[in-house]
């Protein structure tokens, strides 16, 4: 199903570009999405599941600023080791082909992981305990624009930190993919 719907995607895509124009200016765009994102702990064989929120503002040609919103709503492999594990990046990210319609990206985002674990204090009883925790995350992507308000995108996430508390230690790297449709608007004339 997914890989239906990606490779229904691209073809849609490469169609489009045949004809579509050869200079898309981005410098003052504002793009907005929200989307599924999976994500593959490297310390575990599971699968979160999440709703993804992005904020990015162009300000010029190459550079943009972007905020990131995950929220965890399940987990694929009913392995859970968290019972929350959201998190926000902030960052900045370079785009490699200003102007064209295909848009590929690079970037670094800074942010925080919000996690909380079952701690079991009795045989038939556990506290949940919650932390925050920074991590670092380096992102690489591509946009397509396809018409004057919409565009299709691919990115993905590596995610590098630990749980350093009380707690024992924890290794909250994760690889996370997400794709989708977002919108866009250009705030510069």
């Amino acid at each position: 199903m997914v890989a239906r719907f990606i490779s229904s995607l691209f073809l849609l895509m490469i169609a489009h570009s045949l004809g579509a124009q050869a200079d898309f200016q981005k410098d003052g765009i504002l793009r907005a999405t929200a989307t599924f994102a999976l994500g593959s702990p490297l310390a575990s064989a599971s699968t979160h599941a999440y709703v993804k929120g992005e904020l990015e503002y162009y300000l010029q040609e190459n550079w943009s600023v972007r905020g990131d919103i995950d929220v965890k709503v399940g987990d694929l492999a009913k392995k859970q080791e968290f019972t929350d594990y959201h998190s926000s990046f902030a960052g900045i990210l370079y785009h490699v082909n200003s102007t064209s319609v295909w848009d590929p990206y690079i970037g670094l985002q800074p942010g925080v992981v919000f996690a909380g674990t079952k701690t079991w204090v009795e045989p038939n009883t556990y506290a949940i305990r919650r932390g925050t925790f920074p991590v670092l995350s380096p992102v690489i992507g591509i946009n397509y624009y396809a018409q004057h308000y919409f565009h299709a995108f691919v990115n993905l996430r590596y995610i590098q930190g630990h749980r350093n508390s009380t707690l024992a230690p924890y290794d909250l790297s994760e690889l996370r993919l997400s794709f989708g449709l977002a919108f866009h608007l250009g705030l510069k004339k």
